[in-house]
Formats: structure tokens, C-alpha cells, sequence
């Protein structure tokens, strides 16, 4: 399940940091990423049963990610791409593939 996957790869880059500082910045980020999940969640249970075209869900899920973009940058990316993957499949509307996904985020980093 890719549920079982995420908190792996979460947990896993956790314990390759170890200072108290890390320590926080990093359960801090697990937070926004929860926060982003259940919110990701949430747009395509409204999104998923409406008349919505491919691209205008595409540009939805755009918007949001450019919301926790500037707190969480990249280094989530493929933990994120995998649950957006994972909740589109599981509701099968549409066809989104993982490197259509990756396309979401903003070009630059601020």
C-alpha cells in the first residue's frame, strides 16, 4: 500500500538526521506534509465527482502544491508525487502518471 510506503520513506529520512535543531526543522516538515496530504485528500474527494476536465483538476492540485511549495521546497517531491499518484488511482477518473505530476511544482525555488 502506498500509504506504508510514505511513512517508510518519511521515517527513513528522519533517522538519517540526527541534531536536535534537524530534529525539529524536520517534524515541522512531516507536519505541513500530513497537513498537505489530508488537503490533497480533501480536493479530489470534491473533485474527483465533478465535471471538472483533466486540466482544470491538473491546475487545482498546481495551486496547491505552490501553497506549501515555499515551506517545504523539493526535497518531498517523491513522497508527495507517490500519494497524489496514489489518490488519483485508487478513484480512477483520470489518468495522471507520476511524471506528469512531477510538472506540478513551481519551476523556481523562493
Amino acid at each position: 500500500m502506498a500509504k506504508g510506503r510514505i511513512k517508510s520513506k518519511l521515517l527513513q529520512r528522519k533517522e538519517t538526521e540526527s541534531s536536535d535543531g534537524e530534529d525539529l526543522v524536520e517534524s515541522l516538515l512531516v507536519t505541513l506534509i500530513i497537513d498537505l496530504f489530508e488537503e490533497i485528500k480533501g480536493l479530489w474527494d470534491a473533485i474527483h465527482k465533478s465535471e471538472a476536465t483533466k486540466k482544470e483538476v491538473a491546475l487545482q492540485f498546481q495551486s496547491l502544491i505552490a501553497q506549501y511549495h515555499p515551506h517545504i521546497g523539493r526535497n518531498y517531491n517523491e513522497i508527495i508525487i507517490l500519494f497524489i499518484y496514489s489518490v488519483c488511482q485508487n478513484r480512477n477518473k483520470f489518468d495522471f502518471q507520476p511524471n506528469e505530476i512531477k510538472t506540478w511544482w513551481p519551476i523556481t525555488d523562493h
